[in-house]
């Protein structure tokens, strides 16, 4: 466009409306354009793994074969499913996770109202030493773990918990499970958000510490406290750190899904479709459940200070 002509544009009211339309429609073309694309490159991997897990053995070994199979077929998720032992895996999963995530959220609750709302001495340092527990390697503590619970006293007599529960208990409880730093700090960012008028008519009403937490405090923390116990069901559902030495002989699904390549044998091929296939079957449910409660997920990230 010539100098005269963006002088004339400057004159011309709808012209400079026009150019206005125009720019901001060139502006969204290149934002979608780099949103589908980037949401292309995520996605693109779990397209390819559920494109060809209903690829059967011919068409795998067909190199004119790439992302449409020929013939649809079933066969890989029938072993995978027969490999896996889906309902035991699934249920003891289900049981480590759901029991695990519940006692997290409670036990983090707790320390994280203390850390936002009573001023003591060493709260600063203790903090500190919380958010440094996310920084420390499990490999470094993972010997002393293992065995702590393989010989753990009770009453002066040594028991095994080892490819049992009561490992997991036991760190949730007392705030030193898996990401029990991150839900910590979370559930201190939104009680230090909450009014402290609230507290002050309970404590006036005669509530009481306790009450107050458990009547007024904890009530109103219900979304932050779903978007923790979703993180720490997910993270403990497809954990391979803490459960390689908790639950190496357990059949949950992280064992199961290890273990799937002895249906199948050598073959490379079929090894490849099973383990995709395998981490489907893992993910699925995660998925589901992030696609029913997506909403209340985002609301506790945001009450939490995270996104801030």
């Amino acid at each position: 466009m010539s100098e005269s002509d963006m002088t004339e544009a400057k004159k011309n009211p709808l012209s400079q409306t026009l150019l206005k339309k125009t720019g901001r429609a060139l502006y969204l073309a290149l934002l979608y354009t780099i949103v589908i694309g980037l949401a292309f490159l995520i996605l693109y991997p779990y397209l390819v793994k559920i494109a060809t897990s209903f690829m059967s053995l011919d068409d795998l070994s067909d190199p004119t074969v790439r992302f449409i199979p020929k013939n649809i077929s079933f066969y890989f998720w029938q072993r995978a499913a027969k490999g896996m032992n889906i309902l035991t895996s699934f249920g003891t999963s289900l049981y480590i996770a759901g029991i695990t995530a519940l006692l997290q959220v409670m036990s983090c609750a707790f320390a994280g109202y203390g850390f936002a709302r009573f001023k003591f001495v060493g709260r600063n340092l203790l903090f500190f030493l919380v958010i440094f527990t996310m920084l420390v390697p499990f490999t470094t503590i993972m010997l002393p773990y293992y065995l702590k619970f393989r010989y753990f006293n009770v009453l002066f007599t040594k028991l095994n918990l080892i490819n049992t529960i009561w490992p997991n208990v036991v760190l949730s409880v007392t705030g030193l499970g898996l990401k029990n730093g991150l839900y910590i700090y979370m559930m201190r960012q939104f009680f230090r958000s909450m009014p402290s008028e609230l507290e002050e008519a309970a404590y006036i009403d005669g509530a009481g510490l306790f009450g107050t937490y458990f009547r007024i405090m904890l009530p109103n923390a219900f979304v932050t406290m779903n978007t923790v116990f979703l993180l720490a069901f997910c993270w403990q559902w497809t954990d391979t750190t803490y459960a390689s030495v908790f639950f190496s002989t357990k059949p949950t699904v992280v064992n199961a899904l290890k273990n799937i390549v002895l249906v199948v044998g050598q073959d490379l091929a079929a090894v490849s479709s099973l383990r995709n296939i395998g981490t489907l079957i893992v993910m699925a449910p995660l998925a589901l459940l992030y696609a029913f409660v997506q909403r209340s997920f985002i609301q506790g990230i945001e009450r939490s200070g995270i996104a801030n």
